[in-house]
């Protein structure tokens, strides 16, 4: 979720504290005996000491790296409110990666003891020796992973293990400006539209009156559209590039179709390929369309404080997939290998997704649950009344696309991709063209990763 002109998942909202259970004291000798046998059955991959998993009530200072942006007040709602009444002996300091750089954090012998990240990102910290398998800190800690959606949990794992917890998972809707439909005549988007029924309606929705162009669809990112097919920019078992599937061809072919609907192409098609400057052209400049996109709920809100008129359906399908959106989008928590604190900061990671504080998270700030309870689904943004009269039904009526096998390459070869976008959407090049040069950069590229990774 976006807040402002943050990126991702950023809307949280003061709301009654939650009421916490009142820590258990055990003896240390049973965690004496539960650190004996958590070391018995660690493999040479993740090492652990008896200091690392001994916990006691004497104070400890975690530090919480965020790659995933979260506001001071999110934080704050989240962790260590609830971590102050739980664990008192527990304090939490949240180090913000653009800030921060990890190279650094690392160079300094400070590297963090939990991180928060995004699903695709999870993949690029195993060359910092940062991943491990998750397994041994969640059953010391009596995490039942059967109260998570299978699904959100098994895009963090692998063969080798479970890597990560989420802490939220994002839905996909699309959003649309009525005052536009209002001014052209035009019937507004439905739930169950494919793309080809999306475009053809922002067709009738891009015109130009009283000096301003307005755009029917703002397709958002190249990325959020595959999401949908599970694509991605590398084949996880080769590390070869992979845009030049027949799949991967139609997603360029459709983005060249969107935007080149008479008017639809927004001034600078490089910079609106990110997610903020898409949102601002439909929620601050108010010349979009339709924008299918991720939780954006808080934004929205305030936006309609400041004259957007807008409301939500369901999330556009492909035809041979009907009702499908995003593959899993979540935002995910790990225990770093090099944390000298693992159990303690496995206990953060079980507060912020019990129950009681999952339910403060959904009701006050937006974010959207991966636990599989229905009951905390429910309680997602209840009650707020800059939601009331929207068609929040349009949320639950896709299923999630199975998610994708990442590469630590994954986000560079991205890069190469949206660049080549641009160049194949304002014909510079054709679409053979851009395929074969991108592929061609992208096994470039990870050819020069991995030479540097060997030195």
């Amino acid at each position: 979720m976006i807040r402002k002109n943050e990126y991702i998942d950023n809307a949280y909202k003061g709301m009654p504290k939650p009421k916490m259970q009142p820590r258990n004291r055990l003896p240390v000798s049973l965690f004496l005996i539960g650190a004996i046998a958590l070391l018995s059955s660690c493999s040479s991959a993740n090492p652990t000491d008896a200091s690392r998993t001994t916990v006691s009530d004497e104070p400890v200072h975690l530090t919480f790296y965020a790659r995933q942006t979260i506001s001071e007040e999110d934080f704050k709602l989240i962790f260590t409110e609830p971590l102050k009444k739980r664990y008192p002996h527990l304090t939490l300091e949240k180090i913000d990666a653009a800030k921060s750089k990890i190279e650094d954090l690392i160079a300094a012998g400070q590297t963090p003891d939990i991180i928060f990240t995004y699903g695709a990102d999870l993949k690029s910290l195993e060359p910092l020796h940062f991943l491990s398998d998750q397994t041994p800190f969640i059953k010391q800690q009596n995490i039942d992973i059967n109260r998570f959606d299978p699904v959100v949990v098994s895009a963090a794992k692998d063969e080798k293990g479970l890597y990560a917890l989420p802490l939220a998972v994002q839905f996909n809707a699309l959003y649309y400006n009525k005052d536009i439909f209002d001014k052209f005549g035009v019937p507004y988007p439905k739930d169950g539209m494919t793309w080809d029924d999306t475009i053809e309606l922002a067709k009738k929705v891009t015109k130009m009156q009283d000096g301003v162009q307005y755009r029917g669809l703002d397709p958002e990112s190249l990325n959020r559209m595959s999401f949908s097919k599970s694509l991605t920019y590398l084949d996880a078992k080769t590390e070869k590039a992979a845009i030049g599937s027949a799949e991967w061809r139609k997603m360029f072919e459709m983005m060249y179709a969107i935007y080149n609907i008479p008017g639809n192409k927004p001034q600078d098609l490089k910079k609106s390929t990110s997610v903020s400057a898409s949102l601002d052209a439909f929620a601050k400049e108010k010349v979009v369309a339709m924008w299918p996109s991720v939780n954006v709920l808080t934004n929205l809100i305030e936006a309609e404080k400041q004259g957007v008129n807008w409301d939500m359906v369901q999330y556009p399908s492909y035809k041979e997939s009907p009702n499908v959106y995003g593959t899993v989008d979540a935002h995910f928590m790990l225990v770093t290998s090099t944390s000298k604190h693992q159990a303690e900061a496995m206990k953060v990671i079980a507060l912020a997704t019990s129950d009681e504080v999952q339910t403060i998270s959904a009701k006050q700030t937006g974010r959207f649950t991966p636990l599989a309870s229905d009951q905390v689904k429910k309680q997602f943004m209840a009650g707020n009344p800059g939601l009331n009269g929207k068609h929040m039904d349009a949320i639950f009526k896709s299923k999630t696309a199975p998610p994708q096998q990442f590469t630590k390459y994954e986000g560079g070869a991205r890069n190469f991709a949206y660049n080549a976008l641009v160049d194949y959407v304002e014909g510079k090049v054709d679409l053979n063209t851009m395929i074969r040069n991108t592929e061609e950069a992208i096994n470039q590229y990870v050819v020069t990763q991995k030479a540097g990774e060997k030195k």
